[in-house]
C-alpha cells in the first residue's frame, strides 16, 4: 500500500484516484490479514469455517440472484412502457444509469427492506404491486 502511495504521488494522480486505490488496498490488506490469521489455534477455526460458509452458500446465492434479476427485467419493461407512454414518475430511480443496473439493484434493495413505493401508482399499478408483494416475498 505504502509503494502505491508512494507511486501515486509521484505522478501527481488526483486525490479522489488515490483514496479509491487506498481503499481498495486497504480492503485487500484486511483480507491478506484473514488469510495469516490461519496460523493461529483460536483463530483458524473461525476462517475455516467462514470459508466453508462461503463455499456452502453458492447455490442459494445463485437462486437469489436470479429471483431478482426475475423481478427486475419484470419492472425494467413495466417502467419503460411507462416512459414510452409519457409517465413522469419512473419505477426505477437511477443508481448507476444502466437501467438493467439499476433495476437490479433497486430490486435488490426491495429483498433487503428498502420499500421506496411512491412511483407505483399510474400506469399498470396493479400489475407493479404484484410483483412487488412476490418480491418481498420470494426474495426476502
Amino acid at each position: 500500500m505504502n509503494a502505491l502511495t508512494m507511486f501515486l504521488h509521484a505522478v501527481h494522480a488526483e486525490v479522489r484516484t488515490q483514496k479509491l486505490l487506498a481503499a481498495v488496498a486497504m480492503f485487500m490488506m484486511y483480507i491478506k490479514l484473514f488469510y495469516w490469521l490461519r496460523l493461529f489455534e483460536s483463530t483458524a477455526a473461525f476462517i475455516r469455517m467462514l470459508y466453508e460458509i462461503i463455499n456452502d452458500i453458492v447455490p442459494f446465492l445463485t437462486f437469489l440472484v436470479c429471483c431478482i434479476a426475475m423481478f427486475a427485467n419484470s419492472m425494467l419493461i413495466l417502467d419503460q412502457s411507462r416512459r414510452i407512454n409519457g409517465e413522469e414518475d419512473s419505477l426505477i430511480g437511477p443508481v448507476f444509469g444502466v437501467n438493467f443496473l439499476d433495476a437490479f439493484v433497486r430490486t435488490y434493495l426491495v429483498a433487503l427492506g428498502e420499500f421506496d413505493i411512491e412511483a407505483f401508482n399510474g400506469l399498470d399499478s396493479s400489475l407493479v404491486w404484484c410483483f412487488f408483494l412476490l418480491t418481498t416475498f420470494i426474495a426476502q
